[in-house]
């Protein structure tokens, strides 16, 4: 739902942020990672199978890094 998108954004947007922007890209950039880490989050914990084996925030963070990676 959007109050969870908000609190999501409100709780983990600026460390995605710092990490995308001291690699050369923007706050757009930035922003986009960050709804795009959050559809790729979702995904995984649909799954049955499912384990957090660190902070969501790493988490998201490790998710972000990936997606700029590529």
């Amino acid at each position: 739902s959007n109050g969870t998108y908000s609190r999501m954004y409100a709780l983990y947007f600026e460390d995605v942020k710092r990490y995308i922007t001291t690699r050369r890209g923007s706050v757009q950039d930035a922003e986009d990672i960050f709804q795009d880490t959050l559809i790729v989050l979702v995904e995984k914990l649909r799954r049955d199978n499912f384990q957090l084996t660190a902070s969501l925030k790493t988490y998201i963070v490790a998710i972000a890094k990936y997606i700029w990676f590529k």
